[in-house]
């Protein structure tokens, strides 16, 4: 009995590190999607407030943060969509960039709401 209640524990906080890991990775990839829009619309005062609020060593940080939480906890898919990202948000392509968010949007979804 007590081995269940400790499994059932286990795998909530699974549930939970995974879940925050995944609204990190959200997070930045909304401000990724954001700064890439700014420049290439050439915004550069909307590409400030967001730079000032939002400072480079602080979207770092939350980056590898984000990072580390989906490699631990994550699926394979949204492993997989990270690491593709990555790839389009180093291009700074707004289009790539706009599809490869909302395949992780739709995975993240399917994954949270049939837990």
């Amino acid at each position: 009995m007590l081995q269940r209640v400790d499994r059932a524990e286990s795998q909530r906080s699974v549930r939970r590190e995974r879940r925050e890991g995944y609204f990190e990775a959200l997070r930045m990839i909304e401000l990724d999607l954001r700064i890439a829009a700014y420049r290439a619309q050439s915004c550069s005062d909307e590409l400030e407030a967001l730079e000032s609020s939002w400072p480079s060593s602080r979207r770092l940080e939350m980056s590898v943060e984000a990072k580390m939480a989906v490699q631990i906890f994550g699926s394979t898919e949204v492993r997989l969509l990270t690491t593709e990202w990555e790839e389009v948000a180093r291009e700074g392509d707004v289009e790539k960039m706009e599809a490869v968010a909302e395949r992780f949007r739709s995975q993240v979804r399917s994954e949270l709401l049939s837990n």
